[in-house]
């Protein structure tokens, strides 16, 4: 499962490459939640000691491997469309990724994390009631929400 590769990936970057980083939230482990298929990829949100990232994985769609290390890249959820910025890690590939959180200091414990997590992926895929959605494509893109205005879409939806 791609899931399970991802945090054994970033597993070993915690103990190897982090080691001693001050950064490092000592209540947080590495963990994926919520990872579905999402039009041929896996999409879902890693959480780690420093950092908690929505990520979409290469599946059935096709890889990334066309798409350059650091670009940022348009990518349409039922929510809207969302940048991500093009990463690689040997044991892993070409992925995309879009910052949620860093450093997580502000998080006590992984179950906040997961619980913030969850409610993230909650608002991401659903879709605002008066729009239409367009196919969803890996696409480089200049017109992608903002980080804040994607929290705040994506956290307002889940508060009543």
């Amino acid at each position: 499962m791609i899931a399970d590769k991802l945090v054994s990936v970033f597993e070993a970057i915690r103990s190897d490459r982090m080691q001693g980083v001050p950064i490092l939230n000592p209540n947080l482990s590495v963990e994926a939640v919520d990872f579905r298929e999402w039009r041929g990829h896996r999409l879902g949100i890693l959480i780690t000691p420093w950092f908690m990232n929505l990520m979409l994985l290469p599946g059935s769609g096709g890889a990334f491997d066309h798409l350059p290390e650091g670009a940022a890249v348009g990518f349409e959820l039922p929510a809207g469309t969302v940048e991500f910025l093009v990463g690689r890690e040997d044991l892993l590939g070409i992925y995309l990724s879009r910052s949620l959180f860093s450093p997580m200091s502000e998080f006590g414990d992984q179950g906040t994390a997961r619980l913030v997590a969850r409610e993230t992926m909650k608002g991401l895929m659903t879709a605002p009631e008066a729009e239409e959605q367009a196919p969803a494509s890996p696409s480089l893109s200049s017109s992608a929400m903002s980080k804040r205005d994607f929290l705040r879409g994506a956290f307002s939806r889940g508060r009543g």
